[in-house]
């Protein structure tokens, strides 16, 4: 068990720092690109990521839970087989979704609203492929508990698109916005293929152990015991049962899997098309959506990033506990006072500071128009943040007591909310209504989940206390913060002046908070010793 944690931890490290790697990927990426082409990268990825889940969605867990149940009876032999037919089976998926992806990716890119993308799907159609194959080798090791070749494999994916991506984006630039994004996407699938070849070099040393074990096992028969599980596991249950297996745990998940990527969909269709009917030019129009969902999406999803990370830890631990009947509602809800107290100064931060971090970050490629255009979206969006940071925690406990459903639907009736407002809103207030109806997604579905959580499990959430607490100490935060920054770039340049502010500002945050009683110690230790058991 205290391996698993261990392991665990460590794999949560790399997940935290190669998400951190793609959050901040995107600021140089749009340095090189400007907004257009940011817009044209943004609006590939939603069916990108559809396909990605329809190929691989739900597979990692699936083939970790299958690979699992025979792992630790033993069965090294039907563990292998599972991988190798859920590698058959993906890999087809996965070539058939490119095949898709090249042939109509014209018809896409005009439904979306932009011919221009047309040629950007070229660069991103092959690492479908590829991220079919990433996922069934990822819950072949994971099912083993070895977390380390997944959490690797991911860095290397992250460190790789960075450099080929600026590096193709930045050669094809001079073809136009639409080359570079094609670069841009280009760098992604050679990411992929990086990190197949990485978990591929890790599944060949494995099958060198796998052998060489087998072979000192067949030496050493000393008993009629020995000899009947050899036997047993000389007879390997038939590819089409161990795919259905998979199969069969997979389709839910899937499914669940799939709102977001949908509703994204939905997204880059209707916000593109919506602003070019109210006047806008399809460039313009493109610009606001990269914006939107470049710069201002990769900074409102950096604080979700530790959020998530630290929940690899924390999920499983709340299932075992819901199996045990022990109080997960417990645990969830220091779970949520240690989300809230790195969201709240995040979402803080984002909102008070919002045009001194595009300035710092984009003012070279941004102009002062768009500039202002990313600093109001951003202070909306950044209330996205305290909704995302309560989600995790509420779907976690959900799942534990098997109603692992409830986080789809409720995800769904936000995203139906979202389209309905992103039509509405948009006509009235233009872009800045597709980021209030972003906002009233998350915040109807984390109002859902938290409802649905209490019945579920016996929680003594105090919501009231909580909120008091973070909001004093918050309040402290941007009083801070913003009296700090005042003094300083008068002297100093305004990035120095910037991060000087925010760290002596969280600083005087985490202070009060503790002097507040916001989080206690035992739950910061949570995080600490991962290898507590439940």
């Amino acid at each position: 068990m205290k391996t698993f944690f261990g392991g665990g931890a460590f794999f949560a490290v790399l997940c935290l720092i190669a998400k951190g790697i793609g959050a901040l990927y995107r600021i140089p990426l749009t340095n090189i690109m400007g907004a257009e082409g940011i817009g044209l990268y943004q609006m590939v990825f939603p069916l990108y990521s559809v396909l990605l889940t329809v190929s691989g969605g739900g597979l990692p867990s699936a083939i970790s839970k299958t690979v699992s149940s025979f792992s630790a009876g033993g069965d090294s032999e039907n563990a292998r087989r599972t991988l190798k037919i859920s590698l058959l089976a993906l890999t087809l998926a996965g070539l058939a979704g490119t095949v898709l992806l090249i042939v109509f990716r014209e018809k896409i890119a005009a439904l979306q609203g932009n011919p221009l993308a047309a040629t950007a799907y070229l660069g991103i159609a092959p690492a479908v492929a590829f991220v079919a194959v990433i996922s069934c080798f990822r819950g072949y090791f994971q099912g083993k508990l070895d977390m380390l070749p997944s959490g690797i494999s991911q860095v290397v994916e992250q460190v790789v698109k960075m450099i080929a991506g600026l590096i193709l984006c930045s050669r094809f630039m001079k073809y136009g916005v639409a080359y570079a994004a094609f670069g841009a996407l280009l760098g992604v699938t050679v990411s992929e293929a990086a990190a197949t070849a990485v978990l591929l070099v890790q599944y060949a040393y494995d099958t060198v152990r796998f052998r060489r074990k087998n072979f000192v096992s067949i030496g050493r028969f000393a008993s009629e015991q020995s000899a009947e599980l050899c036997i047993e596991q000389a007879a390997p249950l038939p590819y089409k049962t161990l795919l259905k297996r998979v199969l069969a745990v997979a389709f839910p998940i899937t499914l669940g899997s799939l709102v977001l990527p949908l509703s994204s969909v939905i997204d880059s269709i209707l916000v593109i098309n919506l602003l070019t009917a109210m006047g806008e030019s399809t460039s313009q129009a493109t610009r606001l959506y990269g914006i939107l969902n470049g710069p201002v999406g990769s900074l409102v999803n950096m604080p979700t990033v530790i959020t998530t990370s630290l929940s690899v830890l924390l999920l499983p631990k709340i299932s075992r506990m819901v199996k045990k009947k022990k109080n997960a509602g417990e645990l969830a809800e220091k779970f949520i006072r240690i989300s809230l107290l790195i969201a709240v100064p995040c979402a803080l931060a984002l909102i008070l500071f919002s045009d001194e971090i595009l300035s710092v970050l984009y003012r070279r490629t941004l102009s002062a128009d768009l500039l202002n255009v990313g600093s109001s979206l951003l202070k909306i969006s950044a209330l996205s943040v305290l909704y995302m940071s309560l989600l995790q925690p509420a779907a976690a406990v959900l799942q534990g007591c098997d109603k692992a459903y409830k986080p789809a639907v409720n995800l769904l009736k936000g995203a139906v909310l979202k389209a309905a407002l992103t039509v509405i809103l948009i006509r009235v207030i233009g872009i800045y209504g597709a980021s209030v109806a972003t906002v009233s997604c998350f915040a109807l579905t984390c109002v859902l989940n938290v409802r649905a959580m209490k019945k579920c499990a016996e929680t003594n959430l105090d919501l009231k206390r909580l909120f008091k607490s973070v909001t004093l100490a918050g309040a402290a935060f941007v009083a801070a913060g913003k009296l700090l920054y005042l003094l300083l770039k008068a002297f100093l340049p305004l990035s120095v002046a910037l991060i000087a502010s925010l760290v002596f500002a969280a600083g005087a945050y985490l202070a009060l908070t503790a002097l507040l009683k916001g989080v206690k110690r035992e739950e910061i230790e949570l995080f600490v010793d991962a290898k507590k058991d439940g």
